[in-house]
């Protein structure tokens, strides 16, 4: 009788199936730095995922600080455990921030690209551009990175994440390095035409 009872219990309960899950593995421009968590454009990007219907769940695996090497150090239990559908790989920003030579950064990322392929995982691939005090010498090549291995492992690429944030008042926190509560929905609108034409 009591399993009957829990068997009908159980059939009642809603039951939300997901189509696959989609891993956010970034830095603080993804971890909700100094924001609430749900006002972070992950949080956001579930909101919408729900609201058009599209059964994907978002796994947030970044970390304020974290750079490619840290990525990489990450990524093989990442994937065995989430084994995402899609993965939003939006790293690079500290290694270039702490001038990391820019052949150990696109050899970070392409690894990181090869072990994501690996696992049967669509990618797209979130573009980072420096503050120009850098110097144009680091901060040019440092851009060129993203485009290069978009082009040669044809991935979907938002060429940069803060587009319409970085230079606008408001929209970026008093560090002029991290966005804004009021910027978080404008990093969504931009991952999203990139992003939407992924979703089963």
């Amino acid at each position: 009788m009591f399993r009957l009872i829990l068997a009908l219990v159980l059939t009642c309960l809603p039951v939300k199936l997901y189509a696959g899950n989609i891993l956010i593995l970034g830095d603080s421009l993804s971890d909700a730095y100094q924001i609430p968590l749900e006002k972070s454009w992950p949080e956001l990007l579930s909101m919408r995922l729900s609201q058009k219907n599209y059964p994907y769940r978002v796994i947030n695996e970044s970390i304020s600080g974290q750079t490619t090497a840290g990525g990489l150090a990450q990524i093989d239990a990442l994937m065995l455990r989430w084994r995402p559908e899609i993965v939003i790989l939006e790293l690079g920003a500290n290694d270039g921030l702490r001038g990391l030579p820019i052949s150990i950064i696109r050899k970070n990322l392409e690894h990181l690209i090869v072990k994501i392929r690996g696992g049967g995982s669509q990618i797209l691939l979130a573009g980072m551009k420096l503050p120009s005090n850098l110097g144009a010498g680091y901060v040019r090549p440092f851009g060129e990175i993203f485009q290069t291995l978009a082009d040669r492992y044809d991935l979907s690429f938002l060429p940069f994440v803060l587009k319409g944030v970085h230079d606008q008042p408001g929209l970026m926190l008093s560090d002029d390095l991290h966005p804004s509560v009021k910027g978080q929905p404008v990093i969504l609108d931009n991952i999203w035409p990139v992003l939407e034409p992924m979703l089963d």
